[in-house]
């Protein structure tokens, strides 16, 4: 699958209070869903840009979920949006951001955007 970009259709907090990941929301398309269910461990590669924050230009690994099922059961929710969420797990350590510091490979919650959700290019994660 070549990368294609979505919208970010939302920003969550996901985690507990050691560890606290960035979760973004999209809608899929077919080609999104079709990738992401040929690949067993359900990651992906997404490059953030358009947030105007710090998630802008890093390149993280994600895991997706149907948002019926994380992070908790909604199947009433699902039903009604459609949407998928990907949590950013971590960084794409061959992508990282070398002008910035990083203490652990973690990708961590700096916050929701407050200009704009941006846009996520996804493509397929590979080892």
């Amino acid at each position: 699958m070549s990368t294609k970009s979505h919208s970010i259709e939302s920003w969550n907090p996901i985690g507990n209070n050691i560890v606290i990941q960035p979760a973004i929301s999209i809608k899929p398309d077919m080609e999104f869903l079709k990738m992401a269910s040929n690949n067993n461990q359900w990651k992906v590669s997404c490059k953030i840009s358009g947030t105007h924050t710090e998630y802008d230009g890093c390149t993280y690994i994600g895991t997706v979920n149907s948002s019926g099922n994380y992070p908790n059961c909604r199947p009433n929710f699902f039903a009604q949006t459609g949407l998928y969420i990907i949590t950013l797990c971590e960084y794409d350590k061959n992508s990282i951001n070398r002008n910035k510091l990083y203490l652990s490979n973690t990708a961590h919650w700096s916050g929701y955007p407050q200009i704009s959700n941006g846009k996520v290019e996804i493509s397929e994660y590979k080892m």
